[in-house]
């Protein structure tokens, strides 16, 4: 417990990022839970980034929809600045695509409408996010289903600027991330909007649209397309093939992909979920601009087949070429007297969609339980300047479903995920014959919890179900492992953002590029989770690293951490053999020996029956 200024108590540490950490708290003489982000040191001793948070102070409070995690309060005191926020404990939609796969359409269209309202009211404020990801989308566990609300809005971008960050790509998470960023563009709306549609590309197959190293992602996103996934329906191809374009004046406005969205939450009601893949399909390189348009991005031609094809309408699609490229890339104010970017390609994609659901049935999907009434969400609205999106679907509160804990009359599978053992059982018919298979906890599931069901939520009630709980986790720590040859990296204490972590293991970088260490873990284990970061007597302000995570010498993670940043890792470590990390300096100082990078507290977990240890461990390696 420690104070945040004059007003707040930081309750407990919760997590970390590149800009700092975050707190859960609340304010001197009240019990409601709020959430704080506690910027860097090394930033705050900037003062242009305090300055830069005081001047948009009033862009980001003013900030209120049901799909933001709404800015409370800035708070500059000495050398401390964060962000007081609204507190939101659901988890986030990079644990609920790890836990679910695939989403059906109607699913990611819900999803998506949510997503785009949050950003059309950052937008209309005045602000770009720059770091849409599915790890910045929280989910409101208050409310049913659970609301998706975009966090961490601004806090890139206003740290972007600043001499501590400069050496970096730029603001963004690279595999996500739009093309113009790695080349320095100014900040845009259509950034939001590439990266959104980064996010339901991963939401509708499980995988975002390219995976590999940093190096790699910057060149992808900027001159390959992706490969599009079997099983994404038409419509809702041709929108995420459009809002991936390369050229930004050719992506569709933050309004117009909301717009879409909402009217594909029912038309596409009822549709599967895709495949859920454990890797892109292939991109190809980008094709060359033909008779001055572009090609959409995937689509192996243009949108307008995969529209006409579900709707039925011929034509009215026009290619935008760079003579026709506009003001897009200017942020969306809002403002009165300021225009926005010319709608171009997308006005006419937006029609042709609204053609092709205008006969679709009315099924819609419903988030947690498709046993209850269908019931899409309102989609966001403000009350105060500036104006909001307007709603396009508007139920009424009653309208929404409760949860329900017990089969319906159509005796389909109940969703069980997140509920005890105990409770799980109760809610399935007497005659339903249970299965339990205990699985190690991870990724912050709750020990004793149904993680999974076979079949899924929504199936016809078999007679036979298995549930899969959450099962208490052994923990060995990666530095008491033996490693396969010599130990590259030191062992012992070090220290990462203040925080004092006894089991770490340190890399100093000063005649060779790069180090390695190798384990072998025998099949034992189903995680490995550390934090990740420079180590506090570091001092060169350009270091910069990457961390290669190999599993049975297959690639499988990789993080760049810069002076000063930290990041908390999570990589599945599931039936594998062997784990190889390499450290590589990768700023072209591998001689200088000020900064230390660390991997603080890392350690692997996995159930306790399978395993050994540590002793046996180290004898096999």
């Amino acid at each position: 417990m420690r104070k945040l200024g004059s007003a707040y108590v930081l309750d407990e540490r919760i997590g970390a990022g590149a800009q700092g950490e975050v707190w859960k708290g609340h304010a001197e003489g009240s019990e409601e839970p709020l959430a704080f982000k506690v910027l860097r040191q090394d930033l705050t001793a900037e003062r242009s980034v305090v300055d830069a948070f005081l001047k948009e102070r009033q862009s980001l409070e003013r900030v209120d929809s049901p799909y933001v995690v709404r800015v409370r309060d800035v708070v500059a005191e000495g050398d401390t600045l964060g962000l007081v926020m609204d507190y939101v404990g659901g988890g986030d939609l990079a644990g609920l695509i790890r836990e679910r796969g695939a989403h059906e359409p109607a699913g990611v269209a819900w999803l998506g409408t949510c997503i785009a309202s949050g950003l059309e009211a950052i937008h209309t404020a005045g602000v770009v996010h720059r770091d849409i990801k599915p790890a910045n989308v929280l989910i409101d566990a208050s409310t049913t289903p659970g609301t998706p609300r975009v966090a961490d809005f601004g806090v890139a971008r206003i740290c972007d600027a600043t001499a501590a960050t400069r050496s970096a790509i730029g603001a963004g998470t690279p595999l996500y991330m739009a093309p113009e960023v790695a080349d320095g563009a100014a900040a845009s709306p259509a950034m939001d909007v590439y990266s959104l549609g980064a996010v339901l590309y991963e939401l509708s197959c499980g995988v975002p649209p390219f995976v590999g190293a940093p190096s790699y992602l910057l060149k992808a996103h900027a001159q390959m397309q992706p490969g599009r996934p079997e099983g994404i329906p038409d419509p809702l191809w041709a929108l995420i093939a459009a809002m991936l374009e390369k050229n930004p004046a050719a992506r569709p406005q933050i309004s117009q992909v909301r717009e879409a969205l909402s009217a594909m939450v029912q038309s596409l009601g009822g549709l599967p979920a895709a495949p859920t893949l454990t890797d892109p399909p292939p991109a190809t390189p980008l094709a060359a601009w033909a008779s001055g348009g572009t090609i959409v991005a995937g689509t192996g031609g243009s949108p307008t087949a995969a529209v006409s094809a579900a709707s039925g309408a011929t034509g009215g699609f026009t290619p935008v070429g760079p003579a026709q490229a506009d003001a897009a890339n200017a942020p969306e104010t809002g403002k009165k007297g300021k225009k926005k970017s010319r709608k171009g390609l997308v006005a006419v994609l937006v029609i042709l969609l609204v053609v092709a659901l205008a006969g679709g049935g009315f099924a819609v999907w419903h988030y947690l339980d498709r046993n209850e009434p269908a019931t899409p969400p309102p989609v966001a609205g403000e009350t105060t300047p500036p104006a909001a999106p307007t709603p396009s679907v508007t139920p009424t509160p009653s309208a929404t479903p409760t949860p329900s804990t017990t089969p319906t009359a159509t005796t389909s599978m109940p969703n069980l995920v997140g509920m005890t053992q105990a409770e799980a059982e109760k809610a399935l018919p007497d005659s339903v014959k249970v299965t339990v298979v205990k699985q190690a906890a991870k990724n912050g599931e709750k020990t004793g919890t149904v993680i999974s069901t076979d079949p899924a939520a929504g199936s016809a009630l078999p007679s036979e179900v298995t549930l899969t709980v959450a099962a208490a986790v052994a923990t060995i720590y990666l530095s008491d492992l033996k490693t396969v040859t010599g130990r590259e990296g030191e062992t012992g204490a070090a220290t990462v953002n203040g925080q004092s972590m006894a089991h770490s293991t340190s890399y100093h970088l000063r005649l060779t590029p790069s180090k390695k260490d190798e384990w072998n873990l025998g099949r034992h284990f189903t995680e490995l989770v550390g934090t990740l970061g420079m180590g506090d007597n570091s001092k060169d302000a350009d270091a910069t690293f990457t961390v290669d995570f190999y599993a049975d010498q297959v690639l499988v993670h990789t993080e760049t951490i810069a002076f000063g940043e930290f990041k908390d890792v999570s990589i599945d470590m599931t039936n594998v053999l062997r784990l190889k990390i390499v450290v590589t300096r990768t700023d072209g100082n591998s001689g200088q020996m000020s900064s230390i990078l660390v991997l603080g507290d890392f350690a692997l977990q996995g159930d306790p029956n399978e395993v050994p240890d540590i002793s046996q461990l180290n004898n096999e390696n």
